[in-house]
């Protein structure tokens, strides 16, 4: 009768770090990892998926449950981000350091699984790797449930090689089925993790003999049992397939394979040009990109071929098939079912990634392990390989802000300082409004339009008509519209119905329009009069200033009201300048008039046009006494409209108190 040939506890090259040593390093290790996790972790802002799970975890856990079998993922993750937000709240910070959590423990497992695979020093470098990774470091700066689910997978994978290594131990069956269960309520994706588990099994137990048949059935209960807890969520799981994405995408499985390739070793900081959604696209050097993620494949590729040659000399049949199985079954499974139905997202490889970072501490410790020098100085040369792509990846994600997740927070800040009480925002990513919402301080009402993917653009377009005959103004923010409007109809209505007088780009592709919905004209000229002719052919009429002080380091509004006295054949910037009482200019603040999208060549001759702008008082101004210098000129010329009359041409506004900067609560 055969016996099982359960996965040993491997012993090469590493028996010296041992103990205390190596629990010193591996801590060392961690705490590397978790330094990388934590620097910079609030800086990037808030990108719509993120928003989108605070807002889910902010509602009821019923409601979760809800609101997940009718989005794209399970509720596990939503309801622990639940309890962890009334805990530590909110914030950037507190929120994706549940992610970081989850990211730094399943370093720990790591190490754990590869020192069943690769003995101690392929597990220590194959830690080290990660801890470095990019792409590890990435997901557990994020506020999703990737970093949970990797952990939570990585866990069901560490507890089945115990339990191959053991005598059947239920223990590590029961954590197997635990730990997989909350992976597969986590995200859809790690039920790939329990295919390529459940593939090695079948082979490792096909290899065993009459014993290993008899524990076979111990895992197929196991998994029936699986099956049985996952039926409440079966529909759901088959219905996101059926339905979620545009059908029919055109993936190239070639594509796909670099897309992962570049992933496991760089992440979204390598430089690499193909984007992803929800990804800003990067200037790319393919060359480079190439040559970097494929040294990493070929020494990845290395572990395998040792793997091999290591198990097969000490009688170890299928066992050098476990990494592999574990890393190419879940990548074909995802690019399989992308094909014709769904996007290929690099983000859904997470939970294979482990097997990617494994084989190349084995690649690495094979190298070092060799008897020549060479060899030796051919790992060493892996090692510093890996270790320097992780580093320039790193060093684009912390530092460069091309490579960093969407400006939400610049967007919305953008329209926090832009719009007023009584605008309208129409988002033309619905499901944008929540991370939208997260940043945003205006009481305008916040409108998705198209409010779905498979809109009815009649009914879109007039309640789009609505909107703008009950609103002034209109911020239309565009962000994938390749997905929800890939016609461009909201934008193409406001541009044939309403006048652009804004428009500013963020990074990540956000695009903010600003439009006028009526003409900006009037019969009464209200606020301080003034009545200052300039060149006879304008007349300041009037304005008003902010309310009250204004701070140091904070921006006034102010709106100008003018009077065309005859058409005006050429469009005038207006030009303000922030002066104290001395003279000096503090602050300039040149445009044309509604942000030129009223120019003075369309004002109609007689009526007043209001005018509404904003200065930044900056924060060097000393606190005091404060004037608006104002007037017009032609940006042709530079000539100030009036200059070398003998009346007056431009006007001193004011005077204002400025106060020093924090100084809300003097109001």
């Amino acid at each position: 009768m055969r016996t099982s040939p359960a996965i040993p506890e491997v012993s090469t090259g590493g028996e010296a770090l041992a103990g205390r040593a190596e629990m010193a390093i591996v801590l060392l290790l961690v705490l590397g990892g978790f330094w990388l996790r934590i620097f910079r972790l609030d800086l990037q802002s808030i990108w719509s998926d993120e928003g989108l799970s605070i807002y889910r975890a902010s509602q009821s856990l019923s409601d979760i449950v809800a609101l997940s079998q009718s989005g794209i993922h399970p509720p596990v993750y939503d309801s622990l981000l639940h309890f962890w937000i009334r805990l530590a709240g909110s914030y950037e910070f507190s929120t994706r350091y549940l992610s970081l959590f989850f990211g730094v423990l399943a370093l720990t497992v790591l190490f754990q699984l590869g020192r069943l695979l690769l003995g101690r020093r392929g597990a220590l470098l194959a830690t080290l790797v990660a801890a470095a990774a990019p792409f590890l470091v990435y997901y557990s700066q994020e506020t999703r449930m990737y970093a949970p689910a990797l952990f939570c997978s990585l866990l069901s994978v560490l507890a089945a090689v115990r339990w191959m290594r053991s005598n059947g131990s239920r223990v590590w069956l029961a954590c197997y089925f635990v730990s997989a269960a909350a992976a597969v309520y986590t995200h859809y994706y790690s039920w790939l993790v329990v295919a390529s588990l459940n593939f090695f099994v079948v082979l490792w137990a096909g290899a065993s003999g009459r014993t290993g048949r008899q524990r076979l059935v111990a895992w197929a209960a196991a998994q029936v049992t699986l099956g049985i807890a996952y039926i409440p969520w079966a529909r759901v799981l088959i219905n996101k397939y059926e339905t979620y994405l545009t059908p029919g995408s055109n993936l190239d499985p070639l594509a796909a394979l670099y897309q992962t390739m570049v992933s496991f070793g760089l992440s979204y900081s390598g430089g690499q040009a193909a984007s992803t959604p929800g990804q800003i696209d990067v200037p790319g050097d393919h060359q480079r990109v190439v040559v970097m993620a494929a040294a990493l494949a070929l020494i990845a590729g290395f572990g395998v071929v040792s793997g091999i040659i290591s198990r097969q000399r000490r009688g170890l049949a299928f066992q050098w098939a476990f990494l592999p199985a574990y890393l190419i079954i879940p990548v074909a499974g995802i690019i399989m079912l992308s094909l014709g139905k769904r996007d290929f997202a690099p983000r859904y490889l997470l939970f294979t990634a482990p097997a990617y970072y494994l084989l190349l501490g084995q690649g690495i410790d094979s190298l070092l392990d060799a008897g020549r020098n060479l060899q030796r100085t051919l790992g060493v040369l892996a090692l510093l390989t890996v270790l320097g792509t992780s580093s320039l990846s790193l060093y684009n994600y912390y530092y460069d802000p091309t490579y960093w997740r969407d400006d939400l927070r610049g967007t919305v800040d953008f329209i926090n300082s832009n719009s007023r009480n009584g605008d309208a925002i129409v988002l033309n990513a619905y499901y944008q409004k929540p991370s939208f919402e997260y940043y945003y301080r205006k009481e305008s009402p916040v409108i998705g339009l198209p409010a779905s993917t498979s809109p009815d653009w009649d009914r879109e377009l007039a309640v789009l008509k609505d909107i703008a005959s009950k609103h002034d103004r209109v911020w239309l923010v565009l962000w994938q519209t390749y997905f929800t409007d890939p016609q461009g109809q909201i934008q193409k209505y406001l541009d044939d119905n309403a006048i652009r007088f804004k428009i500013t780009q963020f990074r990540g592709g956000s695009l903010v329009v600003g439009y006028l919905t009526h003409l900006p004209v009037s019969e009464v000229a209200p606020g301080e009069p003034i009545g200052m002719e300039m060149g006879r052919t304008v007349r300041l009429e009037s304005y008003e200033l902010s309310p009250g002080p204004v701070c140091v380091g904070k921006d006034m509004p102010f709106t100008l009201y003018w009077r065309a006295l005859h058409p005006v054949s050429d469009s005038y910037t207006v030009f303000v300048h922030l002066l104290d009482e001395s003279g000096k200019s503090w602050a300039e603040g040149d445009s044309q008039p509604s942000g030129g999208g009223f120019p003075t060549t369309a004002w109609p001759v007689g009526a007043v046009v209001s005018d509404e702008r904003r200065i930044d008082i900056p924060s060097e101004a000393p606190p005091g006494r404060y004037f608006l210098e104002v007037g017009m000129y032609d940006i042709k010329t530079m000539k100030r409209l009036g200059e070398g009359d003998p009346e007056p041409f431009q006007a001193n506004l004011g005077p204002f108190q400025v106060l020093p900067e924090g100084c809300e609560g003097q109001r």
